[in-house]
Formats: structure tokens, sequence, C-alpha cells
């Protein structure tokens, strides 16, 4: 292809043709050759990727005037950024279309996920602030239940009558209580807030170890706001992810099972607590 024509293609998208004379006929040519069109379709598909993905801001002028100073000067005007991934894809005896397709698929995926752009992970926990926060309560809870000063007030090692018995006190949410092998369940505490009750249960093993399990339905964080936990937990547990986290002296737990949202905390190692409490059954 005319290497004159394609500049001209390239000043055409690129806005940078003064005259009009001068665009109708490249636009005349366009229409006539199929060549053309391709070039014009595609040099418009990556310059609209281009200004949608990068947002280019100008040099200052005094600094620009320092870069063009430094620039020798040329009898040919450097190439564009759009201009240079066009004469990769255009049409030439190496180049294969199916080629040109791969290189112009290449360039939106690069556009679409730039290779510099690295989200930042967010620490869960320290977003977990305030009174009302759902995992802050069952720390304090844990807390309370290693001083004395919280104690169930139901004991029994049997699972089925743990679920009764929050059913009879009002928790109007269906409860889980898992079965473990090497937990061995100790008992049950619901508790009030606003008028709502909340369904907590502990287990214990035989090295005198805790486990504390604080469950409540989903509904009471986004829809009653009656507990709080931050938007991205929340995001983030809705996708089926579990968060574990050595919290000061406690290790801490979060995850989520069918409605029901669950705070876990316990004294034992944190890897311990993940591989027994992370997936829930």
């Amino acid at each position: 292809m005319n290497e004159n024509k394609l500049h001209l293609i390239t000043a055409l998208v690129d806005g940078e043709l003064k005259d009009s004379t001068t665009e109708e006929e490249i636009r005349s040519l366009i229409e006539k050759d199929p060549d053309l069109q391709f070039e014009f379709k595609v040099q418009q598909m990556i310059k609209s990727l281009v200004s949608k993905r990068l947002a280019i801001s100008p040099a200052p002028t005094n600094i620009s005037k320092k870069i063009i100073k430094k620039i020798k000067p040329s009898e040919k005007k450097s190439s564009s950024l759009i201009d240079r991934l066009v004469n990769l894809a255009s049409p030439k005896p190496a180049i294969a279309f199916g080629s040109v397709l791969v290189i112009i698929f290449a360039v939106m995926l690069l556009l679409i996920n730039p290779l510099t752009q690295v989200d930042s992970p967010v620490n869960f926990v320290e977003e977990q602030v305030g009174a009302e926060n759902m995992y802050v309560q069952a720390k304090n809870n844990f807390r309370s239940i290693l001083a004395g000063t919280l104690q169930p007030q139901l004991v029994t090692d049997k699972p089925e009558e743990i679920e009764k018995f929050f059913i009879d006190e009002g928790v109007k949410y269906k409860t889980l209580i898992p079965r473990y092998e090497k937990w061995n369940l100790v008992g049950a505490v619901v508790s009030v807030d606003q008028g709502e009750k909340f369904a907590h249960h502990v287990y214990a093993d035989d090295a005198g170890r805790l486990v504390y399990l604080f469950q409540v339905d989903q509904s009471y964080i986004e829809k009653h706001h009656i507990l709080k936990l931050s938007d991205n937990l929340l995001k983030y547990l809705d996708e089926g992810h579990c968060i574990d986290a050595l919290d000061n002296d406690l290790s801490t737990l979060m995850t989520k099972v069918d409605n029901n949202i669950f705070a876990v905390v316990s004294n034992m190692p944190v890897t311990d607590l993940e591989a027994a409490f992370c997936k829930l059954n």
C-alpha cells in the first residue's frame, strides 16, 4: 500500500487535516478502495480504544520546550503511537491477514488490561471498625468468653439441641451448626440487638483451645443495617472467598454459607483455624 496514503489516513483519523479539500479527496479514495477502508476502520478502532483507556496529560509548556530543543530535526515527521500500530497491522507480503487480526487483538488486550496497572490488596481487617461492626463484636465477645464474663445460656454437645434453642429463643433465620470430630460443642448464646435475636455457639478441643462462631443472616447487614461490615469484605464473601488473619493475639476468620455470614474467633493458630473452619458444612 502507498505509504503516503497510509499517513494521510492516519492524519484524517487523528483530525490533523486542516485542508477540507484534501480531506474530501482522502474520504473519496477510502470509499473506492477496500484496502484503504480496512486501514481506516482499523485506525479508528485503535484510536477509540486508546482514547478510552489511556488518559494522557499534556506536559507543561516549559518542559515541552526543553524537550523539543533536545530533539534533532528530522526530514520525516515522527509517527504517532496510532501510526506505528497501524503500520504493524497494515498488509505486507510477510504478514497474513490472520496475523493482522492477532496483532490488533493483542493491542486490545494490552489496552484493556494495562501491564502497569496493579490493584492494591485490600486489608479487610483494618476496614472493620465501630461498635456495630460484626467482626469487632465477635472479637470482643470471644475476649469476654475467655475472661468468663460471657457464658453459654445452653450447655450441650448436641447440635440439634442448639438448633432448637436458637429457634425457641427467637432467632428468625436458619442456623448452621457444623459437626467436627476433634472439636466438641460446648454450648450456645442468643444475643439481642435492636430487638433482633442473633446466634452464637462455641467449640472446645482436648487441648483447651476454643472456637467461637457468630452467625447472622446477611439481610441484617445489608437490609436492616443492625450490624455492619465493609462493602469490600461483603463483596469478597459473596464471591465465595474466606478471609483469615492473626489480629493481635486472636485468630480470626470470616466466611459465608448460603445467606449466613460467619465471624469465627479462636485462640488456636490461624492456619489451623483456616483448615478446620474456612469451609463450614
